[in-house]
């Protein structure tokens, strides 16, 4: 996995509190703003109510799956919004960059993400 480089004329000066989401190794880790772990929360919250109530709404078709998109997936009993970076014959590989996990589903457990939530937090 390639992963890019932070620019540091964006870091600031002082501390700011993180939390770790995941980790693949030493060097290898994803972090989230504190000021942001509420935000998050509430978004998935949000994309879990929206993806129950309507989820025959938002299936895809197995033929409209293309890497790149952003996508509503359910893994361990909960929604998540991803991008797809690779699609195979029957799955796909969905990065969850909210949580920092990469994981790999059958394209037919695939939804479409309402647009209101690709931008947000």
């Amino acid at each position: 996995m390639a992963i890019e480089h932070i620019s540091t004329e964006k870091l600031c000066r002082g501390r700011l509190p993180v939390y770790v989401t995941h980790v693949e190794s030493p060097t290898l880790f994803w972090v989230q703003l504190q000021f942001n772990r509420e935000e998050v929360s509430e978004l998935q919250a949000e994309i879990k109510w929206k993806m129950e109530q309507h989820v025959k709404r938002y299936l895809m078709f197995p033929h409209t799956v293309k890497t790149g998109l952003i996508v509503a997936v359910k893994d361990c009993g909960e929604w998540y919004r991803g991008t797809i970076t690779h699609v195979g014959d029957s799955t796909a590989v969905i990065n969850l960059g909210d949580w920092g996990r990469i994981i790999k589903k059958p394209i037919t457990h695939l939804y479409n993400l309402p647009r209101q939530y690709h931008f947000m937090a």
